[in-house]
């Protein structure tokens, strides 16, 4: 390999049974999973950590109990599970040549109950440390210019994103300057039974919190516009969740297998809802605001008995003409249809305010058509239970911009 080698990817030399000897360039600062598995090299390795070059490529056998590892002086990497399922390990020293945690580097690592990230560390990839049920702090050193700790959570300074909550959290609060919250940040928290959102949460992203086996209600923050897919999957005792009031899409899988979600409203923002987002919970009715434009694959109304099945009796209320509607009937689900609310100024009725409407409501005035019901309702936009030139003067003035509501 040449030195302008800095990454080897996954399975690379995978089953290479001839491969006996390997020389990795001082560039290399990560190595994917099995990227030398069933190699005669690494078949040939003895017992505990195994270095590729300047990169911990991967502990070999069974790590005894209360194992404390120190990373030696001039480590650049750590791969790819690399101490995946190490259950004995309590401590790792990292040394400030470090320069990358690999994906998966810690999972399964139990015992840790704390870990220092030194200021070198450039790159920390996606569930590094999940299911660590026993971590209560994730340090990082001041002089990180990367990554920083806000109560003993894992933040990128950089795009301002949570990316790994420590796993022995009982309840967390979401610190005011974080955007996101990261892919699977508290995937696999089982002791976690409270959060806290703050109000500059924008995005909550895929697996975020996925197999939090404690968490019971969520109030998620009107900042908060996405919902990434798998977000709440398989959180089995959650049984109140509110949505962000400013929620535009709920991703594929969203809020899966919430056995205990009984009851969710959906906000008027929301405008797509993704393939099973509340599939096999204990839902038996849902409500859509006729901004909604997509439903996916089983949504709503489906539970999992070794195939999808529908839930009996399953009622969608919505509007006519909508999605909602739609999938109530390729489904088979009741529908029950609401009545479109009234919008001040739309005399016509097209669901728009414009210059039709001024019209419609002068010849109202001059006696040429007479207006009744809700029509007569929307059209009195001065609110005097009257419908007079006022009522004109101050549509148009909406409809010229002058004034910003009715």
């Amino acid at each position: 390999m040449g030195n302008s080698v800095t990454s080897i990817e996954d399975s690379a030399f995978f089953g290479c049974s001839s491969l006996t000897s390997i020389i990795i360039p001082d560039s290399v600062t990560s190595i994917g999973d099995q990227a030398f598995g069933g190699t005669a090299w690494f078949d040939n390795q003895p017992g505990g950590l195994i270095y590729a070059g300047k990169v911990a490529y991967k502990y070999n056998g069974i790590m005894p109990n209360n194992t404390e590892i120190i990373l030696k002086d001039g480590t650049t990497g750590i791969a790819d599970s690399a101490f995946i399922g190490c259950s004995g390990l309590t401590s790792i020293g990292m040394p400030n040549t470090l320069l990358s945690i690999g994906y998966n580097a810690f999972n399964g690592c139990t015992e840790l109950t704390s870990i220092t990230i030194p200021e070198s560390v450039i790159t920390i990839q996606g569930s590094a440390f999940l299911a660590c049920i026993n971590l209560q702090n994730i340090n990082v050193a001041e002089d990180n210019s990367t990554f920083t700790s806000l109560d003993g959570a894992l933040i990128n300074k950089i795009n301002s994103e949570l990316i790994c909550c420590p796993g022995g959290k009982n309840e967390y609060t979401v610190p005011n300057n974080v955007k996101s919250i990261g892919i699977g940040a508290f995937s696999h928290c089982k002791n976690l039974s409270n959060i806290n959102f703050s109000d500059s949460i924008k995005t909550i992203k895929d697996y975020a919190f996925s197999y939090c086996d404690k968490l019971t209600s969520v109030t998620i923050s009107d900042s908060v516009s996405v919902i990434g897919d798998y977000a709440f999957f398989n959180c089995k005792v959650l049984s109140n969740v509110k949505l962000s009031d400013s929620l535009t899409s709920i991703g594929n899988f969203a809020f899966a297998s919430c056995k205990a979600l009984a009851s969710v409203t959906i906000p008027d923002s929301v405008t797509t809802i993704g393939d099973s987002a509340f599939y096999d919970t204990s839902l038996t009715s849902v409500t859509m605001s006729n901004g909604i434009t997509s439903i996916g694959y089983c949504a709503f109304g489906f539970y999992f008995n070794r195939r999808p099945v529908k839930v009996y009796n399953f009622t969608i209320t919505g509007y006519t003409g909508t999605a909602a509607e739609t999938y109530a009937k390729e489904n088979g689900f009741t529908f029950i249809a609401l009545e479109p609310e009234a919008i001040p100024g739309d005399v016509n009725g097209d669901g728009t305010i414009s210059i039709a409407d001024a019209i419609m409501l002068q010849k109202h005035i001059a006696n040429i058509i007479t207006l009744d019901g809700d029509t007569l309702t929307v059209a009195d936009v001065t609110k005097d239970g009257a419908i007079t030139i006022a009522d004109a003067i101050m549509l148009q003035k909406y409809i010229a911009n002058i004034i910003t509501e009715l």
